[in-house]
């Protein structure tokens, strides 16, 4: 039972009351904001799955962008076709 900045609690007859004023009453999330953080847990983890496959194609074509076009013609590639493997969907 809490009224006030006071925890109050019942012990055998005697009613007990642990003072919570040590703790700042503006950390706590009510229960509309816990259940809002519950439900964009999914969304979160698909925003950060498709940002981590954005990042890492954007560090493949940094690298391409690095190599010149005698190293991609020793491969065997032109640049469009590089890029296009890169950005191909691959999941």
């Amino acid at each position: 039972m809490q009224m006030g900045p006071f925890l109050w609690w019942e012990e055998g007859n005697e009613l007990r009351m642990l003072s919570m004023s040590t703790y700042n009453m503006n950390t706590m999330m009510t229960t509309r904001e816990m259940i809002g953080s519950f439900l964009a847990l999914p969304f979160q983890a698909v925003v950060k799955f498709f940002t981590t496959i954005q990042s890492s194609r954007m560090e493949q074509l940094d690298a391409l962008n690095a190599m010149s076009d005698e190293d991609l013609a020793a491969r065997g590639l032109t640049r469009a076709q590089a890029a296009q493997a890169i950005l191909r969907c691959g999941f």
